[in-house]
């Protein structure tokens, strides 16, 4: 199974405060088009972590309801210029598990810090208003990426909360 990235999108990539300085100051939460604002550094962050550790990317956010397909959330990505590997979104990181295996080698970029209380060696959480831009959190998601997970089939735990 190739590495996964377990993605949410508000707090990570849909931020008000980016590196656009423009956006910072204006706190526009959308970009001139009408599409959600993305961090470019956060989207250059993510791009790079499936490039160097050949990642699948399964949607944890609530956006994933508004995608009726996986297609449809590839071409979501797409339209923004971002051609990722999006092969699945689930409600909870555990269900998915339970269905499809633990990865060998995950990472769950989240603005979501109860999922440290489930996943803690593999959880990077962002702050909603930078979001994925910070380097140490990139830095961090990258050494997960290195090692294998830290994580029994028997430890996946029933209890965590739906994300959606």
């Amino acid at each position: 199974m190739k590495s996964i990235i377990f993605l949410s999108i508000d707090g990570v990539l849909n931020t008000s405060y980016g590196s656009d300085n423009s956006l910072k100051t204006r706190g526009e939460t959308h970009d001139g088009t009408g599409k959600p604002y993305f961090c470019p550094v956060a989207c250059e962050h993510i791009g790079r972590l499936i490039e160097h550790y050949d990642t699948d990317i399964v949607l944890i956010s609530n956006w994933a309801d508004e995608f009726k397909t996986i297609k449809d959330a590839k071409l979501f990505f797409k339209n923004r210029g971002l051609n990722w590997p999006v092969i699945d979104k689930t409600s909870t990181i555990s269900k998915w598990m339970k269905s499809n295996g633990i990865p060998g080698k995950y990472v769950i970029i989240t603005s979501d810090d109860t999922l440290l209380d489930f996943f803690p060696n593999q959880t990077v959480v962002t702050e909603d208003l930078s979001g994925f831009e910070n380097r140490k959190l990139y830095r961090k998601a990258m050494n997960i990426l290195k090692k294998e997970a830290i994580i029994e089939k028997e430890e996946v735990k029933e209890t965590e909360p739906k994300l959606f």
